[in-house]
């Protein structure tokens, strides 16, 4: 709400001698080419400040930031003391009235009921009344201007309608700033993420091959042996490769797995105990829960990832333990609807303004050790972004850090835990089972090949889609499994031409990225490499089983 003055028989006027209107124009014409030509948001945030003094004849004014957990933060100031500044600076809560895309006009601080708790401060700094001029685009508030006056004022129309034409330039230029940062970190991204999924295509097909001869040595040697624990072993390390190409899979997707709603409060709560864990004995984990329920459309492993690489990132800005704080609430969106919003705090080593500006930068990381991938947040980026939500961060060297995740509430319910089936057992049906193998990487062939044969199956294993489809005129097979992407001829234009040839023909799809995710046809069934020849050998009875 605006507060207008009251009468200038009980208040004094602003300063006398402040510029001309013909000033005040320069002024404004010399803002516009600073902001335009500005490349970094400080000297900016400076330049307004300046405007401002020099606009009005306040020799006290600043800016001040909404941050993603609803604090102001300065951005620049004139003319306060730095205890002043370390005594307003995310105030909170702020009062509400403040937190609005409102103009206020305080005449007394002593008497207006937004700046009545603070009245000490103000006096200590010889405040004694103030302005609160909003920062607003596209109807959200971005911050506010604070016009000082050092006695009760009235303040005057004059002086006004300059500060609220500079708070029109900031808001559309920080408006524009955002959006250009936001358009430029989604090409970012998605490039890195088409050669990170490049990059793991590549890797799962290496380490199927690793994978499927380490299974059958530790399948063939006798148990206690020398053979039989170094194939464990290497088993153990290719797994632990595997979920490293699985989190670049997890930033290159460029949508969510399947999605249903999730409630965003009992999937934290479920998680608490197993997050604790993660965060170690020398973390103090508290939870707050400000909702009953927050349905989320999503998947709800990667709500777990989010919010277990949030975690891990908090105990990892905290080497000597501290505490963290996950919060969930809701809170409303710019124009209505609403947003679940996860805060995740520690009270860590926090980060300086550079190294926040990559902390979502996939294998950007402060470690120099090689203890951290680099991955983690950048992972959280591209999943809350494909959920059509958003991720910020706040901190400050020495202060900890704050990410918080918002996200668009679902009106549909979260749906009852299924309980899971057992695994299918291979059928004894009293011969082998055929099987027509397609794939252009002679390792993976040969080793999924030698897999399935110890395994008892007949294998034929050819290397492209023509020799397949020339090997299925010949011959009938029990099931066709082929990778999805090779030269000419894909798996998934294979497929159609298999389907063709013998409608009824069950075929399993095999591939180390699936690009895009959209390609795929919907009701052939697909398993991610790598995999060992156990896991191929259930895919493939179940198949077998349950024909396509």
């Amino acid at each position: 709400m605006t507060e207008t003055g009251r009468s200038a028989s009980s208040r004094t006027v602003l300063l006398p001698g402040v510029p001309t209107e013909h000033e005040r124009l320069q002024r404004i014409v010399q803002l516009c080419h600073t902001l335009a030509n500005a490349d970094r948001l400080e000297p900016m945030f400076d330049a307004v400040v300046d405007a401002l003094a020099e606009g009005t004849g306040l020799q006290r004014t600043s800016v001040l930031t909404l941050d993603p957990t609803g604090a102001m933060r300065f951005r620049a100031f004139r003319g306060l003391s730095d205890t002043y500044r370390a005594r307003v600076d995310g105030h909170s809560p702020w009062p509400p009235d403040c937190l609005e895309p409102a103009e206020i006009l305080v005449d007394d601080v002593r008497t207006h009921p937004v700046t009545c708790d603070l009245a000490a401060v103000f006096a200590a700094e010889g405040i004694a009344a103030l302005a609160f001029l909003p920062l607003v685009a596209g109807g959200r508030l971005l911050g506010k201007f604070m016009l000082y006056a050092d006695r009760p004022t009235d303040w005057q129309r004059a002086e006004l309608p300059f500060a609220r034409a500079v708070a029109d330039l900031l808001a559309t230029f920080l408006s524009r700033e955002a959006t250009q940062q936001r358009l430029l970190q989604a090409r970012k991204m998605e490039s890195l993420g088409l050669l990170a999924g490049g990059i793991a295509h590549d890797f799962n097909n290496l380490m199927t091959a690793m994978m499927g001869h380490a299974d059958m040595l530790r399948f063939e040697a006798p148990v206690g042996s020398p053979v039989r624990a170094q194939a464990e072993e290497l088993l153990a390390v290719v797994g632990e490769a595997s979920d490293l190409t699985r989190q670049l899979l997890d930033f290159a997707r460029p949508r969510p797995l399947q999605t249903e709603a999730v409630d965003l409060v009992a999937l934290v709560a479920e998680a608490r105990q197993s997050l604790a864990h993660l965060a170690g004995e020398h973390v103090r984990l508290a939870v707050v829960q400000r909702a009953a329920s927050l349905p989320i459309e999503a998947n709800r492993a990667q709500l777990l990832q989010v919010l277990r690489n949030l975690v891990a990132n908090a105990r990892d800005a905290m080497p000597r333990g501290g505490h963290l704080t996950i919060a969930v609430g809701e809170r409303t969106r710019p124009g209505g609807g609403r947003l679940a919003e996860l805060a995740v705090t520690d009270d860590g080593i926090g980060m300086d303004d550079k190294v926040r500006a990559r902390v979502f930068e996939p294998l950007f990381s402060t470690k120099r050790d090689g203890s951290s991938t680099g991955l983690g947040l950048s992972i959280c980026y591209g999943i809350v972004s494909h959920l059509g939500g958003d991720i910020a961060v706040t901190s400050q060297p020495g202060c900890g850090s704050t990410f918080v995740v918002t996200l668009p509430v679902t009106t549909a319910q979260p749906q009852a835990a299924r309980p899971v089936a057992d695994a299918p057992s291979p059928r004894a049906n009293g011969r082998p089972t055929t099987v027509l193998l397609v794939d252009d990487q002679t390792a993976v062939r040969r080793a999924m090949g030698s897999g399935m044969r110890s395994l008892g199956c007949d294998v034929v294993d050819v290397g492209s889609g023509d020799e397949a489809l020339a090997a299925l005129a010949q011959r009938r097979f029990d099931v066709v499994v082929s990778d999805v992407l090779m030269p000419g001829m894909d798996g998934v234009e294979l497929v159609g031409h298999i389907h063709d040839l013998v409608p009824d023909q069950p075929v399993l799809l095999v591939t180390g990225y699936a690009e895009r995710g959209a390609c795929l046809p919907p009701h052939i069934p697909v398993l991610p490499k790598p995999f060992t020849p156990s896991e191929l050998w259930q895919r493939l009875h179940s198949l077998v089983r349950e024909p396509a």
